[in-house]
């Protein structure tokens, strides 16, 4: 059997992109591998932090993460009554999977009771830029758990 010759390289440094990270909220394209850091503004309808993202996104799996580790996700998806609320053109360019989906044609907007295994999926086109506002919200007997992400879409 013949000797593997050893190679005297030095070991690649791995590189720690959370070193760099700023304190907002990304945008994570889980299928294609591309996070993207979230503009914080207040909102024009209610005085609530908004995090907005203007560009093109890729089909498949989205997810919102925070963290010094980019580690929590937001929604938060314990316990009941978390999900997402899909106004503008966010119906029709993202779509909840498995999650309880409940459309208001008063509102106009649909909301998506989500359980622990639902995903948030991008399907609109991936060569025209969208501008997304997102805004988190807790639940109603004032506990801090960013349980619930408004999504607003619309064409840029």
């Amino acid at each position: 059997m013949a000797k593997l010759a050893k190679r005297n390289r030095e070991p690649l440094k791995k590189i720690d992109y959370t070193k760099e990270l700023t304190k907002t909220i990304y945008l994570d394209e889980m299928s294609f591998g591309q996070v993207h850091p979230m503009t914080l503004k207040k909102a024009d309808v209610s005085n609530v932090d908004e995090y907005v993202y203007c560009g093109k996104l890729h089909k498949g799996e989205i997810k919102f993460l925070a963290g010094d580790k980019l580690g929590y996700q937001l929604p938060e998806m314990v316990g009941f009554n978390h999900g997402y609320t899909l106004e503008g053109i966010a119906p029709s360019i993202f779509e909840v999977q498995d999650a309880l989906d409940v459309y208001s044609s008063i509102e106009k907007r649909t909301f998506n009771y989500t359980k622990k295994d639902s995903k948030l999926i991008f399907k609109g086109d991936k060569k025209k830029d969208y501008a997304i506002y997102v805004r988190f919200y807790d639940n109603c007997v004032n506990n801090v758990n960013n349980r619930w992400a408004v999504i607003f879409a619309e064409e840029k």
